[in-house]
């Protein structure tokens, strides 16, 4: 059995914080100087349904070569 609770921006489970959250769009620019950056490709997202709690977190940007 798991130990659940709310936390600010998402839940932790069994000491393990899940965090909702969006990078924003620092460093590298794209075609006409855009923010297309290394954090605008990172995000995570957390939800709780019921006694389930589902975690998708994303780390990649358009430098990366080996994910």
């Amino acid at each position: 059995m798991s130990c659940v609770e709310k936390v600010k921006a998402g839940y932790r489970v069994d000491g393990l914080d899940l965090i909702r959250a969006n990078c924003g769009c620092g460093g590298l620019t794209g075609p006409g100087g855009s923010g297309t950056g290394d954090c605008c490709f990172t995000f995570s997202q957390v939800k709780s349904e019921g006694e389930k709690v589902t975690y998708f977190g994303k780390k990649t940007s358009p430098s990366t070569t080996n994910n």
